[in-house]
């Protein structure tokens, strides 16, 4: 619901430049709307592109979840995330 109507409001501001920006969010909004007190990082900016993020409409919060679901099936993570 959170990443949906921040959808909502970067396609409202952005227009026809939607896919010049990184789209932030929540990762998890299950667990988030579950747990007290709530706990907001923001991060200020994101590394470069790749082929993988521009095909699959990729944002901070996706990258971030995947990299971690790599780490936590001792799969080897992306690097890049590490500067994150």
């Amino acid at each position: 619901m959170i990443n949906e109507r921040l959808d909502r409001l970067y396609k409202d501001y952005y227009g026809d430049r939607i896919n010049d920006i990184i789209p932030c969010g929540v990762v998890d909004e299950e667990i988030y709307s579950s747990v007290y007190p709530k706990i907001v990082i923001i991060l200020r900016e994101a590394h470069m592109r790749t082929p993988y993020q521009i095909e699959s409409r990729w944002t901070i919060p996706k990258g971030l979840k995947r990299n971690a679901d790599m780490g936590l099936n001792d799969l080897s993570m992306e690097r890049k995330y590490m500067y994150t």
